[in-house]
């Protein structure tokens, strides 16, 4: 898997596999590409610095409250 991070854009881009993008579904700062088949092929996150940090305070509070 091969990464690329734009500082200016705030993005993140995980290529996923060879083949080209046909159409992308997004849900929040996540957009996923897919090729002509349904497969992906990358993931783009957008405000990165911002999406991270809130997916692992999502994940944080999960842990915590999965060990009551």
């Amino acid at each position: 898997m091969m990464h690329r991070y734009d500082p200016k854009a705030d993005i993140m881009v995980l290529a996923l596999g060879r083949g080209k993008r046909t159409f992308g579904e997004q849900n929040d700062n996540i957009i996923i590409h897919f090729d002509k088949e349904y497969r992906p092929i990358e993931i783009e996150i957008l405000e990165v610095s911002k999406t991270v940090v809130k997916m692992i305070s999502k994940i944080m509070r999960y842990q915590k409250h999965s060990k009551l």
